[in-house]
């Protein structure tokens, strides 16, 4: 079997019965992700350090998304967001630490 065909078949094996048995709905998960992400990004607007600091926030929420929708239980998903906010907080320290002048050792 072609790697693209096993993979698109564990794809749909994740998509069709495991990820929608712990998380429900794509549609209700994906409506709580984007109402997340549409409320934050209106209380960040322009303040964001930086993209890349925007899009390390934004897998934060579809995290907190997750955990709103699916089992409150799932250990992953907590680690999954401290990971993503530990990452947002060096992207933001990064650029604060560039724009007074200091460097990296």
């Amino acid at each position: 079997m072609p790697v693209r065909d096993d993979v698109l078949q564990e794809a749909n094996k994740i998509v069709s019965a495991d990820r929608e048995a712990t998380y429900g709905p794509p549609k209700e998960n994906f409506k709580a992700i984007g109402d997340l992400q549409y409320s934050y990004s209106n209380l960040v607007e322009d303040r964001a350090p930086s993209e890349e600091w925007r899009t390390a926030m934004n897998m934060a929420l579809l995290k907190l998304a997750r955990i709103a929708t699916g089992p409150q239980h799932k250990r992953d998903n907590y680690i999954d967001a401290c990971g993503y906010l530990a990452l947002a907080c060096e992207l933001a320290e990064t650029v604060v630490s560039s724009s007074l002048g200091y460097q990296d050792d």
